[in-house]
């Protein structure tokens, strides 16, 4: 019995990590939200055979493949469809233009003007009029352009 348990989790943590692997090489915050959303699927996936062992093996490794799958189809679909891209990752949006806050682009992306305010200072600037243009980017950094001098 503890040997089954052992071979269950040395088998799913070696398929959850060859999904993963595959899913490409990105940071946590750089995620999309359908790679987060795969992410959180194949945690739950590799849980079942862990849980039911009373189930077969393989009854569990055929959704994680197919979600992998899945993932990789997706991926590169993406890579060659702009409009794809843009519905799956989403688009980057200007949040400050000129020095001056665009409310509505923040509304939209449902961005408060607290966290705007925090990643200005953490790239040293405090004031919104220095800004030339400040961009949400699809990770949810912002990227800022300072007006010139």
């Amino acid at each position: 019995m503890l040997w089954e348990y052992l071979f269950r989790t040395l088998l799913v943590y070696f398929a959850a990590l060859t999904v993963v692997r595959l899913m490409g090489k990105r940071e946590v915050g750089q995620l999309s939200p359908f790679d987060f959303v795969v992410t959180i699927i194949i945690a739950e996936l590799a849980i079942i055979p862990l849980e039911a062992t009373d189930a077969p093996l393989w009854q569990s490794m055929i959704p994680l493949a197919f979600l992998g799958a899945l993932q990789i189809v997706v991926s590169y679909a993406t890579l060659l469809s702009h409009p794809l891209r843009c519905l799956i990752c989403g688009v980057p949006q200007i949040i400050i233009k000129n020095g001056q806050i665009l409310r509505d682009e923040m509304r939209k992306a449902r961005y408060n003007l607290d966290d705007l305010l925090a990643q200005m200072r953490e790239k040293g600037i405090v004031d919104p009029a220095e800004v030339e243009y400040a961009v949400l980017e699809i990770s949810g950094k912002l990227s800022i352009i300072p007006k010139s001098q």
